[in-house]
């Protein structure tokens, strides 16, 4: 192809793209990835409170296979989102840095390790192994991208503090032994560091928002 012909090429392109047809079918096809996105990241937040009783590992399993299934799907629509505008790319800062070489150095130990097949799959009982880390870090990297406005993040630190409400309420009124101290999480001491965060959530809420929020934040704390 020659230079004249490339120009031409690259002219309709623009002219493709700067069209209204092009300009809405792009925009639609971000509000509905955002959409997936955002909805898909609240449904992540109830992965602790998934419990099958009936399951193999029922406190581990279930809430590790649903949490890779709904970051697999937010990440497809990722991927289509950063296609119709490119400004939801990765944003480069210390904490992406750091992240990302915590996750390196995770991988590094992994292959360097005893046993690299272990280190990836990781065992029922746990299930942290690199595939695990490695949907973490997807959403890590899509939550920071996507999530600019204050509005949204106030949302997600809403539903998660919802969530740990619920459990709460499960160990309650549970009259599981399995489930009585842990609730869905099955261990006290991994609950207790749940609800630490969602602590420091209410808190947060607490002093930065005011009226009935004030009222909420302080009866979930």
């Amino acid at each position: 192809m020659g230079k004249r012909s490339r120009e031409k090429q690259n002219l309709r392109l623009q002219n493709k793209e700067q069209s209204p047809v092009f300009t809405r079918q792009r925009s639609l096809l971000e509000k509905i990835c955002f959409f997936i996105i955002e909805w898909g990241t609240y449904l992540a937040l109830f992965a602790p409170f998934i419990f099958i009783p009936d399951y193999f590992f029922p406190f581990v399993v279930p809430k590790t296979v649903y949490f890779r299934i709904v970051v697999d799907v937010i990440f497809i629509a990722y991927i289509l989102l950063i296609i119709s505008n490119r400004k939801y790319l990765p944003r480069i800062n210390i904490l992406t840095i750091a992240v990302t070489v915590f996750l390196g150095i995770t991988v590094l130990t992994s292959i360097l390790g005893v046993n690299l097949v272990r280190s990836f799959w990781s065992v029922f009982e746990r299930m942290t192994g690199l595939l695990t880390f490695f949907h973490l870090y997807i959403f890590f990297i899509i939550l920071t991208s996507v999530f600019r406005e204050r509005k949204h993040w106030e949302r997600i630190i809403v539903v998660s503090i919802l969530v740990g409400v619920l459990i709460c309420f499960f160990a309650w009124i549970s009259k599981e032994p399995a489930t009585r101290g842990g609730s869905t999480i099955g261990n006290t001491s991994f609950m207790a560091g749940y609800l630490l965060f969602n602590i420091f959530f209410a808190i947060i809420l607490f002093f930065t928002k005011s009226g009935s929020w004030k009222i909420f934040s302080a009866s979930v704390l």
